[in-house]
């Protein structure tokens, strides 16, 4: 599949990369709109020192489900994608503050992001778009 993958400081290329398979817990998303922000034209410019090239870009983005292995999600269903990477277990997380888990990673800047054709991600970090909201206008949401 195609990606674009940040190679180091000024550095972005579109590559040919293996295509994620979905394990316990996650679901495989086709990638329609992924959207640019601040953090991203930071970490292009390589001023985010936690960043370790190479990685897929992109932490806003919607889709659309291909397989989810938990069944909660049907194939086709449009979600918007949470990008956090957290642990579940410590006390953050388990006093439902997540957003600063002890292990934070986000996608698309840590770990491979949305800047591709799919993407690999826990299920429980999609959230439905409504029938009515345009791929384009969820891919703001962030959620």
């Amino acid at each position: 599949m195609r990606a674009l993958v940040y190679i180091g400081p000024d550095q972005l290329e579109v590559q040919e990369v293996t295509a994620p398979v979905p394990g316990d817990g996650e679901a495989l998303v086709r990638v329609k709109y992924a959207g640019i922000c601040g953090t991203d034209l930071h970490l292009w410019h390589g001023e985010m020192s936690a960043v370790r090239a190479p990685v897929v870009v992109g932490h806003e983005l919607v889709g659309e489900v291909v397989e989810d292995t938990t069944g909660q999600y049907d194939a086709g269903q449009r979600v918007a994608v949470e990008p956090l990477l957290v642990c579940g277990t410590c006390l953050p997380c388990r006093s439902g503050s997540s957003h600063v888990c002890r292990t934070l990673r986000v996608q698309g800047v840590h770990a491979d992001g949305g800047a591709a054709e799919f993407l690999r991600t826990p299920t429980h970090r999609l959230h439905p778009i409504p029938d009515g909201l345009s791929w384009e206008a969820a891919a703001c949401t962030e959620p």
